[in-house]
């Protein structure tokens, strides 16, 4: 779907036009809330997989995920190895990442992120592959023609959410829950599908955090 479908659908289904009565206008609507939609649908859901490959250099432990070559679009991190060996995210107090010069070198067993760098411990002494699997930030909705990155399948879901963001506009609880509801729904059972699940199953707890933060 376009942007301009998916505005046109919000719009239907809140039973409302922009402006009217004061509760959102089409700024609001196609600028704010659906874009907000399709980022939380990413969130959720890691449905936009990427990946980003820089080579490591001996004796340095901190390189740089904004780069164009790393994970320009990067949103969060499921997942990074060293040399096809996994590494994992260290604890935030670990007393292994210190700014001293007489860090530990060797072979990377774990990672931190610190202010849009990953930071390698133990610190490499030889030129290897880091790979850093992510989910991906999608690329903000600004003309009518647009489609959004994420599959057809997830975007009913961006329509529902961008209806519970515009519910509370006016504080219409019932309504919110009524559309968030309808969000959460199809976001577990695309999670449910994608895992193996017959449609009838009872999915077991989510692995997701669904948030209920209203924006």
């Amino acid at each position: 779907m376009r942007l301009d479908d998916i505005a046109a659908r919000v719009t239907t289904w809140l039973r409302q036009s922009p402006g009217s009565n004061g509760l959102y206008t089409s700024a609001e609507l196609s600028a704010v809330a659906v874009n907000d939609a399709q980022l939380q649908v990413c969130i959720d859901t890691n449905v936009l997989k990427r990946f980003g490959v820089v080579n490591t250099v001996s004796g340095t432990y901190r390189y740089a995920l904004s780069a164009s070559t790393t994970c320009p679009d990067l949103l969060s991190i499921y997942r990074v190895s060293y040399d096809d060996r996994q590494l994992f995210p260290a604890r935030p107090d670990s007393p292994s990442f210190s700014y001293s010069s007489d860090r530990t070198t060797g072979t990377p067993y774990q990672y931190r992120i610190w202010n849009n760098f990953i930071e390698l411990d133990h610190t490499p002494t030889e030129s290897k592959e880091l790979r850093v699997m992510y989910s991906a930030r999608p690329v903000q909705l600004s003309a009518a023609s647009m489609e959004p990155e994420i599959p057809p399948e997830y975007q009913q879901a961006m329509i529902f959410y961008a209806c519970a963001l515009l519910s509370t506009k006016d504080e219409k609880e019932m309504r919110y829950n009524s559309f968030y509801l309808k969000y959460s729904n199809i976001i577990k059972r695309l999670w449910g599908e994608a895992q193996g699940f017959d449609s009838g199953a009872v999915i077991p707890l989510d692995p997701m955090t669904i948030s209920s933060r209203r924006h």
